[in-house]
């Protein structure tokens, strides 16, 4: 089984995309971006974003990687809106429910204060425990520069890939 993992992010804004940029050069990972055409309109494409998120939506995604000949690990990379998951990472969780892959999850919110919630529906949604998971906040953004949050997450990875390796 291959110990590099495969990070796959969404990110409207670039605070995902930024985390998924450091955790793949932390984990020497190979990064994968997955999209939806059903946001790409300015002010229709925020409101749509939110009610599929409010209502645990999975939106076709362009850009989503076959799952065949995947790593033992999957980083799950993406925002926090309106206090669930974007929308598009359910896409993602329900294409790796049936799969063996081990899946760590990060996400980036704009509230300070940390969340659970939405770990706890990823962990229902994939029907299984993450291999590792923290929640940033996306307003202070000094976790790209050195978090402990960030590096126990990376160690938490690191360890599911010698698991599985």
């Amino acid at each position: 089984m291959n110990s590099t993992p495969r990070i796959i992010f969404f990110s409207r804004d670039g605070h995902s995309e930024a985390l998924a940029g450091v955790l793949s050069e932390e984990l020497d990972g190979e990064l994968s971006r997955v999209n939806t055409d059903r946001y790409k309109w300015p002010l229709w494409g925020w409101v749509r974003a939110a009610v599929d998120s409010l209502r645990e939506r999975a939106p076709r995604l362009t850009g989503e990687p076959s799952y065949a000949d995947e790593p033992g690990l999957i980083v799950l990379v993406g925002p926090v809106w309106v206090g669930r998951l974007a929308a598009p990472l359910n896409t993602v969780l329900d294409h790796l429910k049936p799969t063996d892959l081990r899946v760590a999850l990060a996400l980036t919110c704009g509230d300070p204060k940390e969340q659970t919630e939405p770990l706890q529906y990823a962990e229902r949604r994939l029907c299984r425990s993450l291999a590792a998971s923290t929640v940033v906040s996306s307003a202070n953004e000094d976790w790209l520069i050195d978090s402990i949050k960030r590096r126990k997450f990376v160690l938490e990875c690191r360890a599911g890939l010698e698991w599985q390796g």
